[in-house]
């Protein structure tokens, strides 16, 4: 596994300043329920198609960024973009806030898309991208074809967990990742059949010759500390979706002192426990900030 990581890194170009880790919320934005923060991400995808942000509802003061860099909307992807083929949603009214991982068709085929939107007062204040670069060791937008149905599946009123809650458990992942093959460590609250995605490659319960691992479990992966000395610092938790049991989760990811990932990745959690992960990781600069320190 670390070195498939390694190679995605190293192709790109890696590494990142570390930081003490941040847990908290996002501060609240009340003022547009779950129906208007699926309209306002509906739009953005219908005006990135367009090739054109300016019918969108966009603040003076946006904050835009794209793996971690400042950029203006209307460069970059939204100048080839021709269809979406996969999109996979999580809504949070209460703080204001959503997300969506996808798939992008251009003329150079197929695009592994994150966006994270923030909305304020009828407006979209912050807009936040990952784009990993095509033919990576890890890169398979075409195995993102349909929503997974977990991640549909809406969490009963009495067993949903608060927005502290989801953030706690996505927490306790990464501090597992960070601890494991130490005296510190402390099993993340996996579900047995927990499976993982990176960059539409499921990683989890099956081999893959460039880990030069077997087959293992989400679990097992971390009790035999695959990721052993790993750093995970700037530690966001921007979109907490209780209605579905999702977390956002964007990171940034150490793999050494001189190579990083910029790293997202939408936990469903349900019943106290990770059932699934879908991430989209990039390969950042030594120096790269995440864009919102």
């Amino acid at each position: 596994m670390k070195s498939l990581i390694l190679a995605l890194v190293l192709a790109t170009a890696a590494g990142a300043n570390a930081s003490p880790a941040r847990v908290g919320l996002p501060p609240a934005a009340a003022g547009c329920n779950r129906a208007c923060l699926k309209g306002v991400l509906d739009s953005y995808f219908a005006a990135l198609l367009k090739h054109d942000p300016a019918g969108l509802p966009l603040s003076s003061s946006l904050k835009a960024t794209e793996n971690g860099h400042p950029v203006q909307l209307g460069e970059g992807i939204w100048k080839t973009a021709e269809a979406v083929t996969f999109r996979l949603d999580a809504l949070d009214p209460e703080g204001g806030q959503a997300g969506a991982e996808s798939v992008v068709k251009d003329d150079s085929g197929l695009a592994i898309f994150l966006v994270r939107l923030r909305v304020e007062a009828d407006k979209i204040t912050e807009v936040e991208t990952m784009l990993p670069q095509k033919g990576g060791a890890l890169f398979g937008p075409d195995k993102l074809a349909a929503t997974p149905p977990m991640y549909l599946e809406t969490v009963p009123p009495a067993g949903r967990a608060t927005r502290e809650q989801l953030a706690a458990t996505a927490n306790a992942y990464f501090t597992a990742l960070q601890t494991e093959g130490t005296s510190d460590y402390k099993p993340a609250p996996l579900a047995a059949d927990a499976n993982r995605f990176e960059n539409g490659i499921q990683t989890t319960n099956v081999p893959f010759d460039l880990f030069h691992k077997p087959a293992a479990t989400t679990q097992q992966q971390m009790d035999e500390a695959w990721f052993k000395g790993w750093v995970v610092t700037d530690r966001r938790y921007p979109v907490l979706d209780e209605q579905h049991g999702i977390v956002l989760a964007i990171v940034l990811m150490q793999i050494s002192p001189s190579q990083a990932v910029l790293l997202s990745e939408m936990f469903k959690v349900s019943g106290g426990k990770i059932r699934q992960v879908q991430a989209v990781l990039v390969g950042v600069p030594h120096d790269g900030p995440t864009g919102w320190n």
